[in-house]
């Protein structure tokens, strides 16, 4: 496959291996506008980029509805907060803590106990494997909830 290199580069530049990026650098330095590349190693591209837009629109939309959340707080309106932060846990979704310790604030305030082991069991089930430092802290946490809500 021919690709036009300005047009590859513009596209594809996060995510093209070292190694062609040197050669398509070299092509650009010999006057080339043009490079052959297998289907092969294009698709492995197409795909990284597919990945990483994916990537970066959970994270869009991850930043987007934590803000929200956190202008609902401070406005008083905690049952917006809790939909904007509950479209933030889970499996398919970008893993970020914000969310998932905002909720547990929330719930602790509530005495909602039953919710906030769920959202500590998701964050253990999806946030964890990811940033296993937070591990320790959901867990004494957790401990502390079971050990409120048998007081209650």
């Amino acid at each position: 496959m021919i690709v036009n290199i300005e047009s590859f580069l513009k596209e594809f530049r996060g995510v093209a291996p070292k190694e062609l990026f040197g050669k398509m650098t070299r092509a650009i330095l010999n006057g080339e506008t043009e490079l052959e590349i297998s289907d092969e190693e294009y698709n492995n591209i197409k795909a990284l980029h597919d990945e990483q837009e994916a990537r970066n629109k959970a994270l869009s939309r991850c930043a987007r509805l934590n803000n929200e959340g956190m202008g609902y707080e401070k406005e008083g309106r905690t049952d917006d907060a809790i939909r904007c932060y509950e479209q933030n846990i889970g499996e398919g979704v970008y893993q970020a803590a914000h969310s998932y310790d905002r909720l547990m604030v929330i719930y602790r305030k509530r005495k909602d106990y039953d919710n906030e082991v769920r959202v500590i069991d998701e964050a253990l089930k999806h946030l964890c494997p990811i940033y296993d430092a937070l591990i320790e802290k959901y867990e004494k946490r957790k401990q502390k909830v079971i050990s409120l809500k048998s007081r209650s």
